[in-house]
């Protein structure tokens, strides 16, 4: 393996501390980094091939057909199907075969999460962050690739509810069923965030993240594939970064895989495992053309998709993520590693 990417073991590439639980004992761990180097590596050989060079992939992942006519979504489908592999060796729970696995129509990807018990290092800072938005309560901001509205309700116990619907503005157009709520989703939402607030410190407090549901053809408005015009939506800014040169500085290449992460992280394809696809995409398209992505910055106190989630704007996020993402990215060409091959 080309000892420039080799990662080594005392770089933490978990995106939070929260996410080193995840990975079980030594030995999973140890797996968990041995084939994630070797899945970023094949990757980033594999990058200049698509998509005239379809990966293969498992049928149980259920990628639908219209994936493969972009670059952007033949790399995701090959990183869905190296994240579907691995959780079936280590037997990653719950729901093993949700990882990989594309979202059939009627599908709707969603987390919960309790602050204190399920991320504690990053509960902080999301709620600053939902804090932050609640200044706009009642009010819409601005629509360029994230405008948001946010209402607040009472609950039970003493809690106060807090309901972020994020919309892109140039998103793909569907027909979604209006969602049972205290009022009409647009079609257009591409994220619903509930945050159930119990004051910072206690033990309740929550977040449920939920994704639109996968559309049904009749209920879709698109003149192709749901899932081939979201990656066809997304294409350019997945060949700005195959294509980045030195020229234009590491700061443009990081703004463009904040902008892939924001996308990904907003329009969850995947019934599980989406962090680590991103992940291994961010760091494959970096080895492409020679940057060394490094560690994820921990001082920041929340991981990358957190970040996404309550960002709506996606140059908003991209400006944060190239500036605080990562704690030193540097550019290290290579006789085999040619910028904007």
């Amino acid at each position: 393996m080309n000892s420039f990417f080799k990662l080594p073991e005392t770089i933490i590439t978990a995106s939070s501390p929260d996410r080193q639980k995840d990975f079980g004992g030594q030995a999973s761990q140890q797996r968990w980094n041995e084939f994630s180097a070797q899945t970023i590596e094949i990757f980033a050989k594999l990058l200049p091939t698509f998509p005239d060079n379809k990966p293969e992939v498992r049928d149980d992942i259920r990628c639908p057909p219209g994936v493969f006519k972009t670059s952007a979504g033949c790399a995701f489908a090959f990183l869905a199907n190296q994240r579907r592999i691995i959780a079936k060796e280590l037997k990653h729970k719950p729901f093993t075969h949700q990882f990989g696995w594309f979202n059939k129509p009627g599908f709707r990807s969603s987390d919960d999460f309790n602050l204190k018990r399920d991320i504690p290092g990053q509960s902080e800072a999301i709620h600053n962050q939902v804090m932050a938005l609640a200044k706009d309560l009642g009010e819409k901001s601005y629509c360029d690739y994230g405008c948001y509205d946010i209402k607040k309700k009472s609950g039970e116990d003493s809690s106060v509810i807090y309901i972020i619907r994020v919309k892109d503005a140039n998103a793909v157009p569907a027909l979604l069923p209006v969602n049972a709520s205290d009022y009409d989703e647009s079609i257009d939402v591409e994220l619903t965030v509930t945050f159930t607030d119990y004051r910072k410190d206690n033990p309740e407090t929550s977040i449920l993240v939920e994704h639109p549901v996968t559309p049904f053809d009749v209920w879709y408005q698109g003149k192709s594939e749901y899932m081939a015009d979201k990656f066809k939506d997304i294409e350019p800014v997945f060949q700005a970064c195959i294509k980045w040169t030195p020229e234009n500085g590491i700061d443009s290449f990081l703004k463009n895989i904040g902008r892939l992460a924001h996308f990904f992280a907003q329009n969850q394809l995947v019934g599980k495992g989406n962090s680590a696809i991103v992940e291994w995409m961010m760091r494959g398209l970096a080895k492409h053309v020679g940057i060394e992505l490094g560690a994820f910055n921990y001082d920041e106190k929340i991981g990358w998709d957190f970040k996404a989630f309550l960002t709506p704007n996606r140059d908003d996020y991209a400006e944060w993520f190239a500036k605080k993402a990562f704690v030193q990215p540097e550019y290290h060409p290579t006789s085999t590693n040619k910028p904007g091959y």
